[in-house]
């Protein structure tokens, strides 16, 4: 009897809690309330347990006119009191308790997790409408729709055994990097966006470097020289950029092989523990709240596309550089290309490395080497940029980063 009876009681409690919501909002308009919402929840459920196709279609339209009936009737009152309009929310959350009701019976939990989504979502009214029209940017819109185009639009229409000129490359493989590089950067420039201003310069750094460590000790300076009392905090948003994007490296090539992440994490991880330590001694000298600079939103058409073009120009340069000039010209292309994509490089190595063109020793020393090249580029950006306290606890931080990488490095 029990069962029989919870899709309707889940029904009625959804129906309950959204019709009170519904109600409070609009008091001093004749709209649907409490009473309606329970009753389209309860009549969504009994629709469920009815097995007569024709009775269903009919409970459904019965439904559907009312809903439409309501909403004529709010919009005469609102035209003729002269208030403003209150749009559809109401109509479409009637609609949508009726289709919980329906869906309690066929799965009472979903629903359950469903009604409550909707109610949030009520809730949330004017916290939603501040963040759609004061915080949106059109750019970071721009940016959603563009991973989202990657992601079910381009993935997987891209077929498997597609390669580029001479088979340099395999082009599913760059749409997937390409992808999940994009996905991990706008969340964590989302991140930095939301958080930024409220958990300080070293989580809002840490964050920044996953979107891109250069761009922050690019923005970094720019702060010390308003407020030299900034120097150490600063240095320490640097320090945790450096580390987060040792991490990213991480998930890069471990998406591609399991083998050479293995290999090189025993080499930067204590790089890693090096300056997250470093990073969490500076922040205790911080001055005062700071606030963590603005990062160039990520995703673009443009960036998105270059980002693709560069990952493919390095893989074809590394492939086309191992075959003539062997290892030691590898090992040079992939420090000096480490200086500018740290991340690029490394995907390049491993897929030449899953390709049986290079061991996995000789793909670990290029990764290595990049990361070098991308510590020593993280020192010429500060001492291009500063010359003040800042650049000298940056770079005894770096240098430390750099001892605590080369000493695993030589020993193993």
């Amino acid at each position: 009897m029990l069962d029989k009876l919870l899709p309707f009681l889940i029904a009625g409690a959804l129906g309950l809690a959204i019709g009170i919501e519904r109600e409070r909002r609009h008091q001093d308009i004749r709209s649907m309330g409490a009473r309606t919402f329970i009753l389209l929840g309860i009549l969504g459920a009994l629709t469920g347990i009815i097995e007569n196709a024709l009775l269903q279609a009919s409970i459904c339209f019965f439904t559907g006119s009312a809903i439409v009936a309501g909403y004529i009737r709010a919009s005469a009152d609102i035209a003729h009191h002269k208030k403003v309009d209150i749009g559809l929310t109401t109509e479409i959350a009637g609609g949508a308790t009726f289709v919980l009701g329906y869906l309690a019976h066929v799965d009472a939990l979903l629903s359950a997790i469903l009604g409550l989504l909707v109610l949030i979502i009520l809730l949330s009214r004017q916290t939603l409408h501040r963040f759609s029209k004061e915080q949106l940017r059109p750019n970071e819109i721009q940016a959603a729709v563009i991973l989202f185009v990657l992601l079910l639009g381009v993935l997987p229409l891209v077929p498997e055994n597609l390669t580029g000129p001479w088979g340099l490359f395999n082009v599913k493989q760059i749409v997937i990097i390409v992808s999940a590089i994009a996905g991990v950067q706008f969340l964590s420039y989302v991140g930095v966006r939301i958080f930024g201003d409220k958990v300080g310069m070293p989580l809002a750094g840490f964050l920044g470097g996953f979107v891109s460590s250069t761009a922050v000790f690019l923005s970094l300076p720019a702060l010390v020289k308003k407020d030299k009392a900034l120097a150490y905090s600063v240095a320490s948003a640097g320090m945790f950029a450096s580390v987060s994007t040792f991490l990213f490296l991480f998930f890069v090539v471990a998406v591609l092989s399991v083998g050479v992440f293995l290999s090189i994490l025993p080499i930067l991880l204590p790089s890693m523990v090096m300056g997250s330590a470093v990073g969490l001694f500076l922040a205790k000298y911080q001055a005062k709240e700071s606030v963590f600079p603005v990062l160039k939103n990520p995703l673009s058409i443009r960036s998105a596309i270059r980002l693709g073009l560069l990952l493919a120009a390095i893989m074809a340069a590394l492939a086309l550089i191992q075959k003539f000039l062997g290892v030691p010209g590898l090992k040079v292309a992939s420090f000096l290309s480490g200086f500018g994509e740290l991340h690029a490089v490394s995907i390049s190595t491993t897929s030449l490395y899953n390709a049986s063109k290079i061991s996995e020793e000789i793909a670990r020393n290029c990764i290595l080497l990049a990361a070098l090249a991308s510590m020593l580029s993280k020192l010429i950006i500060t001492w291009i940029l500063s010359r003040e306290r800042y650049a000298w606890v940056v770079t005894a931080g770096m240098l430390l980063m750099i001892v605590a990488f080369l000493l695993p490095w030589w020993i193993f």
